[in-house]
Parts: C-alpha cells; sequence; structure tokens
C-alpha cells in the first residue's frame, strides 16, 4: 500500500515483510541532513510532530551506543519516552537501529522493539531521505499504524525540512 500524505512525504507499506517505509526529499545538502539527525541539540528542535516537545536524555551515535528521549504534547502531561540503540552506523548515508518505547529509566516497555534503517541520498542540490521500519509481528506494525505513525513522522519531517532550510539560508553547516 502506497499513500502520500502531503504530495512531500511517501509512505510505503509492506505487510508481507511487517515493513514500512517513509521517503521524504529534504531541502538540504546530504551533510547537513546528518548532523541534525545526529545531533542532540539538533534532533530536540525537530524530533516528532507539531504540538510536541522532545528532550534527548542521552545519544551516543556510535554501534552500540543509546540514544533515550521522551516526547511531550505542549498542551498535555502525557509523556511518551523511547529508546534507540545504534548498531550501524556509514557517516554520512546510513543509520541502523533498534527502536521501542520505553520507560524513564531507558528500559524496553512491552513489545515494541523495530529495526529502524535510515538511508541519505544525495539528490541534486537536496538529500533523500529513506526511513525503513522493520517489525517484529503484523500486531506491532499494525498497532504503529493506528497510533498514527505515518502522519506523526510526515509531521516530524516537515518540522525537520524547515530547520534545515533555515540553517541552510544562514549559511550554517551544522
Amino acid at each position: 500500500m502506497n499513500m502520500d500524505l502531503d504530495r512531500k512525504t511517501r509512505i510505503t507499506k509492506d505487510a508481507r515483510n511487517r515493513e514500512i517505509t517513509i521517503e521524504r526529499v529534504l531541502h538540504a545538502p546530504r551533510a547537513l541532513v546528518w548532523n541534525g539527525l545526529t545531533s542532540p541539540a539538533h534532533i530536540a528542535r525537530w524530533w516528532g510532530p507539531r504540538g510536541w516537545t522532545t528532550t534527548v536524555y542521552q545519544m551516543d551515535v556510535r554501534p552500540g551506543g543509546l540514544w533515550h528521549y521522551c516526547m511531550r504534547p505542549d498542551d498535555q502531561e502525557e509523556e511518551v519516552w523511547g529508546r534507540a540503540v545504534y548498531r550501524n552506523i556509514e557517516k554520512p548515508s546510513q543509520l541502523t537501529y533498534v527502536e521501542s518505547f520505553s520507560d524513564a529509566d531507558g528500559n524496553i516497555v512491552g513489545h515494541s522493539q523495530r529495526t529502524v534503517t535510515v538511508r541519505l541520498l544525495d539528490h541534486g542540490e537536496n538529500t533523500q531521505m529513506l526511513v525503513r521500519t522493520q517489525f517484529t509481528t503484523d500486531e506491532e506494525m499494525e498497532s504503529m499504524a493506528k497510533l498514527g505513525m505515518a502522519e506523526g513522522f510526515s509531521m516530524t519531517l516537515d518540522r525537520f525540512d524547515e530547520l534545515l532550510t533555515s540553517h541552510k539560508a544562514k549559511g550554517s553547516t551544522t
């Protein structure tokens, strides 16, 4: 199944392989996109849908390193904790990590582990970002779909592209 949420973000769901792939062209060179994806200060400014604030508690971008964060909606007391353990880093083109929901101490909650591979491809002066999420069960994939993963990721990438465009306009490379 293919969905184009806003004609900027393309979502492909492959039920047979339990995968969701999100594609987006970001308006910045790959080095700038990589920095925005791997820097705690930068990712805290765009990770999550509009109306949410992300706090990064740990981000060690290396194989075996941990990324632990919390997202909070601006208008509620709710908290959504997440963690990822990096498996593979190929600077500046690919990250692979195992992501899951967690508690405030970084302990995995439920059966929520999924493998995420982020690929960054040169696309002229821009960067094509491909995010492939592979779920361990059909139920987990359907649960994430019902939670609004596609819509949330589309908003998240809107925020990222806006940040990148702003940095690019200022001539910043970090």
